[in-house]
This record gives C-alpha cells, sequence and structure tokens, in this order.
C-alpha cells in the first residue's frame, strides 16, 4: 500500500492500470518521487485502453523514471504521441507487446536501459514515427519481430548497443524508412531476417557494428535502397542470403584491420534479387573466409572494382543483366584450394572477359590452373606442365621471367662453346655462335653458325663429292662434334620458348 500518495499497489506490489495512470497524471516529479521510495515497483498498463480516458495530446513519460521496467503489452493508443525521452529504465521488461498505436509517433531519444527486455513484438503502428535517437542499450534486448508499421519512419541514430539483441524478424515496415546512422554495436546481433520494407530506404552510415553479427536473410525490401555507406564491420559474420532489394551499397565500409582471413566468419549474399545496383568497390575482404554472391540476380550495376580477396570469392551461377567492373581486383594465392576453387576463377575469368578487363581475366586464369594442379583435376603430365608454365613465364603475365630464363640459356650455351673449343681466346666466337642458336629464324644466323664453328673448331669446308651419274650431290658435315650439335640443338629449343613467352608477355602486357 501507498496511502501517502493516495495509490494503491496490487498483492504482488505492481502498479496497474487506472493507478498507474492516476499517478503518471500527478507529472514527472511526484512519480521519481514515488519511485524513489518503491524501487522493487514494476509498472503495469497491460491492456490499457487510453482511448477510453480523458487522454492528453501526448502521453509524456519524459524523464520518468522507472526501476523495474513497464508493460503497455496489448494496450490501445488513440493519435496521441507517446514520449519516453530521457527516461531512465532500471533492470527489466519495456513491453508494447501486441499493443495499437494510432497515428501518433512513438519518442525514446535519450533514454537509458539498463538490463532487460524492450518488445514492441506483434504491436500494430499508424503513421507516426519511432524514435530510439541517442539511446543506450546495456545488456538489453529489443524485438519488433512481427511488428507491423504503416508509414511511420524508424530511427535508431548514434544509438549505443552493447550484449544483446536488436531483431526485426517478419517485421512489415510498410513504407518506412529505417535508419541507424552512426549507431554503435558491440557484441550484439541485429537481424533483419524476413522482414518486408517496400518503398522506403534503410541507412547504416558511418554505423559501427564490432563483434555484432548481421542478418538480412530472406528479407524483402522491394523499392527499397539499403545503405551500409561508411560502415564499420569487424570480425562477424555477414548474412544477406535471399535479401531483395532494389540496390546494396556498401561504398566505403570496412569489414576489418586483420588481412588474415577467420574461419569462422562469413560473408554470404546467396540466391539475392537485387533490381538496381550492387555496390561493393575498394573493400577489404581479407578477414573473411568465404565470400559468396551463388546464385544472385544483379539487374544494372555489380561493382566490385579494386576490392580484395584472400579467397577466390563465389560468383558461380550469378545473373548479371548490366555493367560488372573488376578492375584492379585482387585475389591471394590460397594456401589451401578446394575442388571448387576452378569454378570460381573460371566465373570470374569470365566476367572479366566480358568487361573486357584483360588483366584480371590473366589472374583469375592462373587462379584457375593453380587450383587445377593443387586439387589434381587433370592428370600427372598436365599438372607439370601447368607449373613449368608457371615458373617460367606466370602463366603468360611475366616479361621478366622468360626474358632471365632466355639470357641463362644464352650464357650457358655460350660457355660451353668457349670450354669445348680448343682455340684461346675465343669467347666473342662463341658469343657470336650461342647468339646465332638463339635466334636461328635470322637471315645471317646461317652465316654466323658456320663462320663461328670454323673460328671455335677448326672446321673446314669440305668439297662437294659428285657422284658418276651426276644427279646427287654431298656435303661432308661442318662439325663432326656430337656434343656441341646437341647442345646447339638443345638451346635452339629453349630459346625458341623462351622467346615464345616473352611475345605473350608483351601481347598480354599491351593487350595487343
Amino acid at each position: 500500500m501507498a496511502k501517502q500518495w493516495n495509490i494503491t499497489l496490487d498483492e504482488s506490489d505492481a502498479l496497474c492500470g487506472e493507478q498507474a495512470y492516476k499517478l503518471f497524471r500527478q507529472g514527472k516529479d511526484v512519480w521519481n518521487a514515488f519511485m524513489a521510495q518503491h524501487p522493487k515497483v514494476f509498472v503495469n498498463f497491460n491492456g490499457f485502453d487510453f482511448t477510453q480516458t480523458n487522454t492528453p495530446n501526448q502521453i509524456n513519460f519524459s524523464l520518468f523514471e522507472f526501476p523495474k521496467g513497464v508493460s503497455f503489452s496489448h494496450a490501445k493508443f488513440s493519435n496521441t504521441n507517446i514520449s519516453f525521452e530521457d527516461t531512465k529504465f532500471g533492470y527489466g521488461e519495456v513491453s508494447f507487446h501486441e499493443a495499437t498505436f494510432g497515428n501518433g509517433g512513438i519518442n525514446f531519444e535519450g533514454a537509458k536501459f539498463c538490463g532487460g527486455t524492450v518488445s514492441f513484438s506483434s504491436a500494430k503502428f499508424g503513421k507516426g514515427d519511432i524514435s530510439f535517437a541517442g539511446a543506450n542499450f546495456t545488456n538489453s534486448n529489443i524485438y519488433f519481430d512481427h511488428a507491423k508499421l504503416s508509414d511511420g519512419d524508424v530511427f535508431f541514430d548514434e544509438v549505443e548497443f552493447e550484449n544483446g539483441q536488436c531483431s526485426f524478424f517478419k517485421t512489415n515496415f510498410g513504407n518506412a524508412n529505417i535508419s541507424f546512422d552512426l549507431a554503435k554495436f558491440n557484441k550484439n546481433k541485429l537481424s533483419f531476417s524476413r522482414s518486408t520494407v517496400g518503398n522506403g530506404q534503410i541507412s547504416f552510415f558511418g554505423t559501427k557494428f564490432g563483434n555484432s553479427g548481421v542478418s538480412f536473410s530472406n528479407a524483402v525490401f522491394s523499392n527499397c535502397e539499403v545503405s551500409f555507406v561508411k560502415a564499420d564491420f569487424e570480425n562477424r559474420d555477414v548474412d544477406l542470403n535471399s535479401i531483395q532489394c532494389k540496390s546494396l551499397d556498401f561504398s566505403d565500409s570496412s569489414f576489418s584491420k586483420s588481412t588474415q582471413s577467420n574461419s569462422k566468419i562469413t560473408f554470404s549474399m546467396e540466391r539475392a534479387h537485387i533490381s538496381q545496383s550492387l555496390l561493393l568497390p575498394d573493400l577489404d575482404f581479407r578477414a573473411f573466409n568465404t565470400v559468396t554472391f551463388r546464385g544472385t540476380y544483379v539487374g544494372a550495376l555489380f561493382d566490385i572494382e579494386g576490392s580484395q580477396f584472400a579467397q577466390l570469392p563465389d560468383l558461380t551461377a550469378t545473373t548479371i543483366n548490366g555493367h560488372f567492373s573488376v578492375d584492379r581486383i585482387h585475389v591471394e594465392t590460397p594456401k589451401d584450394f578446394n575442388k571448387g576453387d576452378s569454378t570460381k576463377a573460371r566465373r570470374l575469368k569470365e566476367l572479366a572477359k566480358k568487361s573486357e578487363d584483360r588483366k584480371t581475366q590473366l589472374d583469375m586464369l592462373a587462379l584457375e590452373l593453380d587450383a587445377m594442379t593443387a586439387t589434381k583435376q587433370i592428370p600427372r603430365l598436365s599438372r607439370c606442365l601447368n607449373k613449368s608454365y608457371k615458373f617460367i613465364s606466370d602463366y603468360g603475365r611475366s616479361i621478366l621471367r622468360p626474358t632471365i630464363a632466355l639470357a641463362v640459356v644464352f650464357s650457358l650455351s655460350t660457355a660451353f662453346y668457349a670450354i669445348s673449343s680448343k682455340v684461346e681466346n675465343n669467347w666473342q666466337d662463341a658469343v657470336q655462335l650461342s647468339f646465332s642458336q638463339s635466334l636461328p629464324f635470322l637471315s645471317l644466323s646461317r652465316t654466323v653458325t658456320e663462320t663461328s664453328l670454323i673460328a671455335l673448331y677448326d672446321t673446314k669446308q669440305q668439297p662437294k663429292k659428285i657422284t658418276t651419274n651426276q644427279e646427287n650431290t654431298e656435303q661432308q658435315p661442318l662439325l663432326n662434334n656430337n656434343w656441341v650439335e646437341n647442345v646447339g640443338l638443345l638451346q635452339n629449343l629453349l630459346s625458341y620458348i623462351c622467346l615464345f613467352f616473352i611475345g605473350l608477355g608483351i601481347r598480354n602486357r599491351f593487350k595487343l
């Protein structure tokens, strides 16, 4: 009992219905004085019908204190604004479960929650806005599960979350705009799973997600633009599987400062439907062990230009009707390839070809061959050829490697010719012979070869042998040294190979 306040508590020392409304009408100071004397009182407006009372234009609980929480479950409100601005809630429940609102707004700006549940689950809203801007949640969970909004907007700008959940599971936002700009999450999970929005916008500009996971799986935002511009994610999953929206923008967002992939976290956007643009430019995905867009549809622009990946992103079975940009993307060569990696690289190579990005096309070809070699998807001989191709020319991307190889072949051959000759001071002739063998297709190569062989090995041109019937002629071999001949032939072969890869590298470099 609370006789000095002319207030009656029920058997469980809860302040209920008419008695709670009676105290509320006496104002903030009286209310807070009562709560100071009764810190264990729970305020219960369950099922209270504010439409049947002489309700003022605003139900104002600003700066009120609720040490043990408050419940408005199943309450009914007319077109009245409800304000809990700068209200302080102790450890306890704040519930508007299945409450019915008119077209008034709900204001929790600057409110402080010290633990418990804040629930608007299954509530029905009119055209009024809901604002938690600047509110502080500590060890609190907030739920809008199954709630239905009309055209009112929802604001969580600059809200601070700590150790809890923020769930909009199956929430119907109507045509609302939703803003989490500059909000801060720490060990909180944010979920919009299976929620729906019509012609609205969802903004997470500058939001810091800390160690919180983010889920938009199966969300249907038909004509809605979703923005994560300058958002900061860190070491948590990003789940966008089967999301449907107009556009999705991650420009200037960041994921983790770590450059080492974490096997526990994924960036997943499988079977999503983006009717216009998907923007993921210049992002560092290297903290994610898995990045997948498998089966996603993008109607206009898909931009991952300049982004970095620790593993091959999966774009298999994607449908991109507009422009696709992969310029400057970088995929690190994984330490361990999986069997599906060759398919992922092949798909990226295909997309790069369509966008006429020659460099990315070559990079993906290299990763495709690496994956096929590492996972033994091809015969042993083919694997050996792939390794040789990579060693000599980095899969046709290097001009320097085959040039060095050609120089090595030239130098070793020159040394052999000089050492195998008994003529002194023969290095100039050895160089000429090696040069002619490296470039045998030049018109002077044959003449230089003959001259050098004579100088190095003292060979002489033998006279022609004429047969009796004058029909055939023979010429004695210029050189009768199998070692020199074999080295010359090998130098010819290796030089051809090196020159081919030099030409291939030049072609690929300059897109000839």
